[in-house]
């Protein structure tokens, strides 16, 4: 049987119970099987956060992930050059958050406090320290290798043409032209009716 405390065992019995499924203690019942998973899925909030701990402290944070939190933190441009700054500290502050809460307050345990969700994105952000995806890879790369941006060439200016030109002629005499061959037309038309 799995190295537990008597509560959990009582826990899973009384499931077992209801479902009326066999006892927890043969290995190869189904209500052993279901609470092997079910121990497996809650502790697993907890290792992932060590893996990210450890991590982090052989990546050079002093504080480990609370370090990586406090560096993100300080950094005030970090989402010009990431897309997912914000909602990735954000998560990881609240994780940190949890962690806090299951280790130092007893009424606080993985089963009620986390989501199987929760374990699958910290893992997936231990991957991502690993390949140097995380916030902090990233903006150190980005800020270290600028994107060499195309100067463009101001664009020249035009000035609109004014109605009235100072030099002879100009905007006016097209329009008075063009009302003079407008009068010569309309009066041909008068004299040949």
């Amino acid at each position: 049987m799995l190295k537990t405390d008597l509560k959990s065992v009582q826990v899973i019995t009384g499931i077992c119970n209801n479902f009326n499924l066999e006892s927890i203690e043969s290995p190869d019942s189904t209500c052993y099987n279901k609470y092997k998973s079910f121990w497996s899925k809650t502790m697993g909030f907890i290792d992932s956060y060590k893996r990210i701990e450890k991590i982090c402290r052989e990546q050079g944070y002093a504080n480990g992930f609370s370090g990586y939190i406090e560096e993100m933190k300080i950094i005030s441009d970090g989402d010009r050059y990431v897309s997912e700054w914000y909602s990735d500290l954000k998560r990881i502050k609240h994780y940190r958050w949890l962690r806090n809460k299951i280790v130092h307050e007893p009424e606080y345990t993985e089963a009620n406090t986390c989501d199987y969700t929760d374990t699958v994105w910290l893992d997936s952000f231990y991957r991502r320290l690993l390949n140097g995806t995380d916030p902090l890879s990233m903006y150190r790369r980005a800020k270290s290798h600028p994107i060499s941006r195309p100067t463009y060439q101001s664009r020249p200016t035009y000035r609109s043409r004014p109605y009235v030109t100072s030099r002879s002629g100009g905007s006016l005499d097209g329009c008075a032209t063009w009302l003079c061959i407008s009068a010569l037309f309309i009066l041909g038309i008068i004299l040949l009716i």
